[in-house]
């Protein structure tokens, strides 16, 4: 058993059709059904019903979607953790940012999630005082703006040659902002 005949279990167990299927992998129909088959070989039991009116899971089907999805994952997370042994960097960020900063900002965290492919970023547009609450309440890690109001409990990036900042809550680590502070 292989890699690729788990992701294509799982199309067509996500799709019950084996032409979109084909499609969402990028291989011809025939080649799907072809791997399908020899993974159902492999196992010993056929995955699904196959009729005109469509495709169901079989009750062996049903069983390993949830062992293939679980090692599917499970090689996903490998790769990140290998990415992060090489520098790259992990984690979650909440980005808020007001309307007026979109054509500024959105740009930027491309830039971001490009460099720093193990980011799971999450930006929310919302007006300077909602963003300045989610910052105090911590629900949002970093706040993008133009020189937002001082606040004693929260830090904000160095004067640079840019117009806008950002600012987080103190007792953010520095160094998690690192590359964040290196962003256009």
């Amino acid at each position: 058993m292989e890699l690729r005949h788990l992701r294509y279990f799982s199309a067509v167990a996500d799709t019950l059709h084996f032409g979109r299927a084909a499609r969402r992998v990028h291989v011809s129909q025939p080649t799907l059904s072809q791997q399908i088959r020899q993974l159902e070989e492999e196992l010993g039991a056929p995955l699904f019903e196959r009729a005109r009116s469509g495709v169901r899971l079989t009750q062996a089907g049903e069983l390993f979607r949830t062992y293939a999805s679980r090692a599917l994952e499970d090689v996903d997370a490998g790769r990140v953790a290998v990415g992060a042994l090489r520098g790259l960097t992990t984690g979650a960020l909440r980005v808020g940012y007001p309307p007026s900063m979109r054509g500024v900002v959105l740009p930027a965290l491309a830039a971001v999630l490009r460099r720093h492919p193990g980011l799971v970023l999450s930006a929310e547009e919302a007006v300077v005082r909602r963003v300045e609450r989610r910052l105090a309440d911590g629900r949002l890690d970093v706040g993008l703006g133009y020189a937002p109001r001082a606040h004693q409990t929260w830090r904000r990036s160095p004067s640079s040659t840019a117009s806008w900042r950002w600012w987080s809550p103190r007792d953010i680590p520095w160094r998690s902002w690192r590359p964040w502070a290196r962003s256009p």
